[in-house]
């Protein structure tokens, strides 16, 4: 484990338990302990880049062309269980 991810567990650990010797439910100390440093450390992305759908696109006709080649040149009915 990382050294800085260890030293946030363990803060976590000493810092929920504090929390529950003054009374705090579980509920109230995952709030306030553990997900804020979760928080900072998710990357949100708050805008639709169109780039990752022209790729996924691309991909998909590069799949459909390689199975309609394929058939054309070797043939894809064995696939089929028909004879």
């Amino acid at each position: 484990m990382p050294h800085g991810a260890a030293a946030a567990v363990r803060g976590a650990a000493w810092a929920g338990g504090s929390l529950a010797d003054l009374g705090a439910g579980p509920f109230t100390t995952f709030f306030l302990v553990p997900l804020p440093q979760i928080r900072a450390g998710i990357y949100v992305q708050y805008f639709i880049d169109p780039t990752i759908a022209a790729v996924s696109a691309a991909t998909i006709v590069a799949a459909g062309l390689t199975i309609v080649i394929v058939d054309m040149v070797i043939g894809l009915d064995f696939l089929s269980g028909s004879d």
